[in-house]
Order: C-alpha cells, then sequence, then structure tokens
C-alpha cells in the first residue's frame, strides 16, 4: 500500500452537542487531539484549534474568523461548549449521553 500516513493518535475528550441561535440548532463536535483542542461546526463547514473548551473569547473569535456571517451565533457556540465542558467536569468527567 505504501506510506499514506505517518503517526497515528487517539482523539480524547470528543463530544457532540447541540448549540441553539435564534431559530438554529447546530450539532457542535469539539474534543482533544495530539496538538490541542477543535471545534468542529459541519453545517457551517468550520473547524478550528483551540486552547481550551473554555476559553469562550478566544473560541468565539477563531470560529468567527472562518468567515462566519454572524459573530454572535460564534459567541454562542463557544459558550455552549465551555458550558458542556464544565457541566461533564463537574460529573466526573460523564457526559450526558442521550
Amino acid at each position: 500500500m505504501g506510506d499514506k500516513f505517518d503517526n497515528s493518535y487517539e482523539v480524547k475528550n470528543v463530544y457532540e452537542i447541540s448549540a441553539k441561535f435564534d431559530d438554529h440548532t447546530v450539532s457542535v463536535v469539539y474534543g482533544q487531539f495530539s496538538k490541542g483542542g477543535f471545534i468542529a461546526i459541519s453545517d457551517w463547514n468550520v473547524c478550528v484549534r483551540t486552547d481550551s473548551p473554555t476559553n469562550v473569547l478566544d473560541n468565539a473569535l477563531n470560529i468567527a474568523d472562518e468567515s462566519f456571517e454572524k459573530p454572535e451565533a460564534a459567541k454562542i457556540v463557544a459558550e455552549a461548549v465551555c458550558e458542556h465542558w464544565e457541566s461533564i467536569q463537574k460529573d466526573g468527567g460523564k457526559a450526558d449521553v442521550r
């Protein structure tokens, strides 16, 4: 087959949540990989690197920088990620899976 990839790493702490703003709901996947964290919003074709799920300001700015038209929605997504992350930390790392 050849050398299609260099290395393989385990992705940890990956979660999918819904974020609501105005009359819209988007699916958000966020987590951590070997180089830090990420937030992905497939509905918007956006995936950004993050330092921490709790850094709402930087995460909102990074999401909005990806040519997003509504910066207030980017902030709502960043706040939803932070809220979810903090809630699972309080529950000992267990996510509310439905």
